[in-house]
């Protein structure tokens, strides 16, 4: 499925307009493969516990949250609001581009990423939703910017302790600074596997990434790698592991701001 220009200035006024008073969290990393869908769809249940929740899945390419959600093959219900969100949970409803366009594959020209976005962000129809949790697409591009023109939001950094992913991620932590986004947290995923009374860290040591929270002032949150997670694929609103805990942290953070 090719997808086409779409009109850009009424489309950000609108999600403007939508996300106006929502607490709004955006988990991004400038690496793939870093776990931050798990993580995104693992907030979102959270806060779901404190108040309605939208999570928002705008990585265009990957859909991976509702592959997690096990709603990967339905469809949303456009009504005169919008885009409806597909239920997973009473106060939980996930938005995706798959639920627009079904399995089938989607190529983007990189000029029409952005408009796909904007136009997702300002269709979703929010409702009386208090947070909307959204799993950005990996790197540096078009999400930033069209996220940065539509709303404030709180970015959430997640990273692996690897030495490449850090070095990506710092240069993700120096322009939302300089954007006047100041992160507050660096999720470090797969950090460590508990086996018994130790700890092995596959990825090596965590210093760089303390290094960096030290110099850009965030708080380090390590997660293990739990292999209990993979049965969980498809029903992660069902998962109740240490990941979970780990994250109430933030979550009340959020929702104490």
């Amino acid at each position: 499925m090719r997808v086409e220009s779409i009109s850009t200035e009424p489309l950000r006024e609108l999600a403007r307009k939508r996300l106006s008073g929502k607490v709004v969290v955006a988990v991004m990393s400038g690496k793939g493969g870093v776990g931050k869908s798990t993580i995104a769809s693992l907030i979102a249940i959270l806060t779901a516990r404190y108040g309605e929740t939208t999570l928002v899945d705008l990585d265009v390419h990957g859909t991976s949250i509702p592959r997690a959600m096990g709603v990967q093959d339905r469809m949303h219900e456009v009504s005169k609001e919008g885009i409806e969100p597909i239920k997973v949970l009473d106060n939980l409803g996930v938005i995706s581009i798959r639920g627009i366009v079904g399995s089938k594959y989607v190529v983007l020209p990189g000029e029409r990423e952005g408009n796909v976005m904007e136009a997702l962000l300002a269709f979703a129809n929010y409702g009386d939703s208090r947070f909307v949790i959204i799993d950005m697409p990996p790197g540096m591009s078009d999400e930033l910017l069209v996220l940065g023109r539509v709303t404030r939001f709180t970015p959430i950094i997640v990273t692996t302790p690897s030495k490449q992913s850090l070095y990506v991620v710092e240069d993700l932590i120096r322009y939302l600074i300089d954007a006047k986004q100041q992160p507050r947290y660096l999720i470090v995923n797969m950090s460590y596997i508990q086996h018994g009374a130790s700890i092995i860290r596959p990825f090596g040591d965590v210093g760089m990434a303390y290094e960096l929270g030290k110099k850009y002032g965030l708080s380090i949150i390590e997660l293990p790698i739990d292999p209990s997670l993979e049965n969980y694929i498809g029903s992660i609103i069902n998962y109740r592991g240490e990941l979970l805990s780990k994250l109430e942290q933030i979550v009340r953070a959020i929702i104490e701001k």
